[in-house]
């Protein structure tokens, strides 16, 4: 089983991308998400984008109104070495809304109305990737050996493999057995509070030292 690479979701300055880079860190979500406190500006996002050829780029947008979501995509996909830049949704709506803007994309899965074969059923899905919170409730109520069948009946019939992605707090521990069902590519941790000096000024020191726990 191979490690799974870290993404860092809610990037928000060039700093930190730059000290993640140099510890081998190359997977950034940038939050399109208007009531998020990550919410970035467009030419922020182009500035942090520009000139870095080695880190893949995910585009986060929640209940966007598709001209927004292409226009974003437009104006930074120009600064984004081909195979570099993705989608990344965190609502519940038809495949085909995501499917109309050509690029490859992942979805949030935190409901188990979302593990459905409609959800999931477009060909330009990358990947999924499941709210560690929501996994471990699942777990404890006893219903998670059923998620896990449904979701891998769904994922059998597609032609294509999908990327398996959890996003997960800094202070969340899951449960052991976790390993033994799902092999994860990425793990996905957020920029908040816990590894920030105020508010949108990330702690350098502290992403180091959680990088070493990691490790």
């Amino acid at each position: 089983m191979l490690e799974p690479k870290l993404k860092f979701n809610g990037i928000y300055d060039k700093r930190t991308v730059k000290f993640l880079n140099e510890n081998n860190v190359y997977n950034f979500s940038l939050d399109f998400r208007p009531r998020s406190l990550n919410f970035i500006q467009i030419h922020l996002a182009q500035q942090i984008v520009k000139s870095n050829e080695t880190s893949n780029f995910f585009l986060e947008f929640e209940n966007e109104k598709e001209f927004v979501i292409s226009k974003v995509l437009r104006e930074i996909s120009d600064l984004v070495p081909e195979g570099k830049l993705y989608l990344e949704f965190s609502d519940h709506l038809e495949s085909k809304f995501y499917e109309q803007f050509n690029c490859p994309y992942y979805l949030h899965i935190d409901s188990l109305a979302k593990i459905n074969s409609e959800y999931l059923s477009g060909r330009n899905l990358k990947g999924v990737i499941f709210d560690g919170k929501f996994l471990a409730s699942q777990h404890l109520n006893g219903s998670f050996s059923s998620l896990i069948n449904n979701f891998y009946s769904i994922v059998k019939a597609r032609s294509i493999d999908l990327e398996l992605c959890i996003f997960k707090d800094w202070t969340l521990d899951l449960f052991p057995s976790i390993e033994a069902y799902f092999d994860f590519d990425k793990v996905c941790l957020p920029i908040n509070s816990n590894i920030e000096k105020c508010f949108r000024n990330v702690d350098l020191n502290k992403i180091k030292s959680e990088l070493k726990h990691l490790s």
